[in-house]
């Protein structure tokens, strides 16, 4: 039985590519990565996934995964999510279908190939990209959630010197996230 997301994710991972489904991976694994780390229980890929290509990817992780097919079909027709539950229960997998514009396409073109293990690599948003993804999702959950916060301060403060600031604010006036993003920098020049 494997515990670590890593491994989950890798082994997605794999599938989505013998499909030749373009990913990356999202959420706190990528946050952790470019950020302060944190535990998971989940693990968020966005993939390029059209109708076509559906019924492929519910056959390979039905192996080891519940999913509901018309939910995945629907999800790829609507550029929506969808969730696979492994069969022991210990960790969920969450698909967001890529959407059509052309920031979110610019992402996916962003990604980077990121060594996790020895013989391993797996693709993640860029540090910049998972933090306007941090940032959009505090917004939506109505500026509540304090691990998205803290995400998103860990990822300035681990990565601050390195970030594309000008990237980040274009990047979070098309999200209309520009007002959270200079309350994080702030907060991050303050401590």
């Amino acid at each position: 039985m494997i515990d670590d997301p890593l491994e989950y994710a890798a082994r997605i991972a794999d599938s989505l590519e013998t499909l030749g489904i373009r990913y990356l991976i999202g959420g706190s694994l990528a946050s952790s990565l470019v950020g302060e780390p944190r535990s998971t229980n989940d693990v968020d890929f966005v993939v390029d996934l059209t109708s076509s290509r559906v019924d492929a990817l519910v056959r390979l992780l039905s192996i080891d995964y519940h999913v509901d097919e018309a939910t995945a079909r629907a999800a790829a027709r609507d550029h929506t999510s969808f969730s696979a539950v492994h069969r022991s229960g210990r960790i969920k997998a969450d698909f967001f279908v890529l959407g059509e514009d052309r920031f979110s396409r610019g992402m996916m073109d962003r990604r980077r190939r990121v060594r996790v293990e020895r013989d391993v690599d797996l693709f993640f948003y860029s540090a910049e990209d998972i933090l306007l993804q941090k940032l959009r999702w505090f917004d939506l959950g109505g500026g509540l959630s304090e691990r998205q916060w803290r995400d998103v301060l860990g990822i300035i403060k681990v990565q601050k010197e390195t970030l594309d600031l000008d990237y980040l604010r274009k990047g979070a006036a098309l999200l209309n996230v520009t007002s959270l993003l200079e309350r994080a920098l702030g907060e991050s020049n303050d401590k």
